[in-house]
């Protein structure tokens, strides 16, 4: 009635009336805290009566300025020419851009290659594999880490860039396939993009080795959609994998990798230098998680195969790696 809408005019009239204006500064006090400003979107009150006082102001916050665009102190090169390895080399002297960050030049002289045979002669399958990629003949250091790794030896390659490490632990995972169709391996590559590359090449191999017949291969990583995942556990013989894949999704959950892990020959370890410093030590602790898993649960004992280029001491750090005394280097 017209009683309760009087009492509630007096009562908005007596709290303007305690309110300060507008542009009046806050009384410090001893006690008051320092002000806070608070974001909140502002309240639409666009009637004739309405009062800036009681309006939420809205707040923003100050937008920071766009740093500075770096300009480069050198354009950018432009040249397409196909060039040799001396060619690139005066290529980057000449540039101003690399001025003074080269501090050393040097030229190696070519060694003639070595090669050398398994001491047990390659199966059919394999030797066809071989020459589907113009492949006839070993250099000594993969013999000698075939040799080693057929023996059940943990083994370390340790040789130089484009040096054809890969074959030191394909070739022993074929021989293993050409033996026992239910053989098994993992492969753990520390990035997609190199577990990606050998995927392709690997399957090529098999397919040259054993045609239709060939063995599964595939990658078990975060990309995996959902619903390939059961096929690839149930199916694959050649795996490739991460640490982090291993630890998360293969490991918590092996008996659905049941068949992988009872029949699994080989682990190879591919670009052992990138597990070093916590990524190191983590990826120590899983692997030592799965030999536990592989002996106690399913009695297998695969042999390690790792391969690096740039590493100080290879046996030293794939023992620490692996948990293992026996490993042998392989590094010429």
């Amino acid at each position: 009635g017209e009683t309760t809408k009087e009492k509630l005019l007096a009562a908005l009239t007596a709290a303007r009336a305690v309110l300060p204006p507008p542009d009046a500064a806050p009384t410090p006090t001893a006690t008051s805290a320092p002000d806070r400003v608070v974001s909140a979107p502002p309240r639409l009150n666009t009637g004739p009566q309405a009062d800036d006082r009681f309006q939420v102001q809205p707040d923003f916050g100050r937008r920071s300025s766009r740093p500075p665009q770096v300009h480069k102190k050198h354009p950018p090169c432009t040249d397409t020419r196909h060039l040799d390895s001396d060619a690139f080399l005066q290529h980057l002297q000449e540039r101003e851009s690399y001025a003074d960050q080269a501090v050393h030049f040097e030229r190696l002289p070519a060694r003639a290659p070595r090669y050398a045979e398994t001491s047990t002669p390659l199966s059919p399958p394999v030797v066809k594999a071989l020459a589907a990629r113009g492949i006839h003949q070993l250099f000594i250091h993969q013999a000698q880490a075939i040799d080693l790794a057929r023996a059940g030896r943990n083994v370390v390659v340790s040789t130089s860039t484009a040096s054809g490490k890969s074959l030191c632990y394909l070739l022993p995972v074929l021989e293993a396939l050409a033996a026992d169709r239910t053989a098994t391996a993992l492969f753990m590559f520390p990035t997609k993009a190199l577990a990606q590359d050998q995927l392709r090449a690997m399957r090529e191999l098999v397919q040259a080795a054993f045609g239709d017949d060939r063995p599964y291969v595939d990658v078990f990583d975060g990309d995996t959609p959902q619903w390939e995942r059961p096929e690839i556990k149930g199916r694959a013989q050649l795996l490739i994998t991460n640490p982090d894949m291993l630890h998360m999704s293969v490991l918590p959950v092996h008996t659905s990798f049941a068949r992988l892990l009872g029949s699994l020959r080989y682990v190879i370890v591919d670009e052992g230098h990138a597990y070093r410093g916590v990524f190191g030590c983590h990826t120590a602790l899983v692997i030592r998680r799965l030999r536990r898993v592989c002996a106690r649960c399913y009695g297998s004992n695969p042999t390690f195969v790792v391969t690096s280029a740039t590493v100080a001491n290879p046996q030293r750090h794939v023992q620490d790696l692996l948990g293992v005394d026996d490993v042998s280097v392989v590094s010429e």
